[in-house]
């Protein structure tokens, strides 16, 4: 006849904390992953007329504005798709990838990688900082309370 009301007697503080923080830094990987998407994509096809010269000091063939809008589309793609679960996994995987196209520029060790991408001092700078920053942003933000496959 009537219904039951269930009283909580002990209100868990924390945990209403760590979801509240947990969605702000899975937001943080989304938001991250769009705005560069946005700004690779673009940034790829402003490029496209200055291949074989240089843009804000960035050297650019067609391989790498290709690169560039792939990026960008991978980024986008990651947000569109699960509900931007899988952002954290890529902001990972594209932070190491633009660390390792840095750390070719540096080194100089694979000639191909200079000439097909048309790697230059503000290029290889570009790269590290992108690199590091999305690393920070995919590895900085504790999202162990949630569910996912990626660690």
């Amino acid at each position: 006849m009537g219904t039951t009301v269930e009283r909580h007697t002990h209100v868990d503080f924390e945990e209403g904390v760590e979801c509240l923080i947990g969605e702000r830094e899975a937001i943080a990987n989304v938001t991250y992953a769009k705005f560069m998407g946005v700004v690779f994509i673009l940034f790829g096809i402003v490029g496209i007329p200055y291949a074989g010269e240089t843009l804000l000091g960035i050297g650019l063939t067609p391989a790498h504005n290709f690169l560039h809008i792939m990026t960008g589309v991978l980024w986008i793609a990651a947000v569109m798709t699960f509900d931007g679960t899988y952002a954290r996994m890529l902001n990972q995987v594209i932070g190491l990838a633009y660390l390792t196209l840095g750390a070719f520029g540096l080194s100089e060790s694979v000639p191909q990688i200079h000439v097909l991408f048309n790697l230059n001092e503000m290029t290889t700078v570009f790269n590290v900082v992108i690199g590091l920053v999305t690393l920070g942003v995919g590895w900085g933000v504790n999202t162990s309370h949630l569910k996912h496959w990626w660690p």
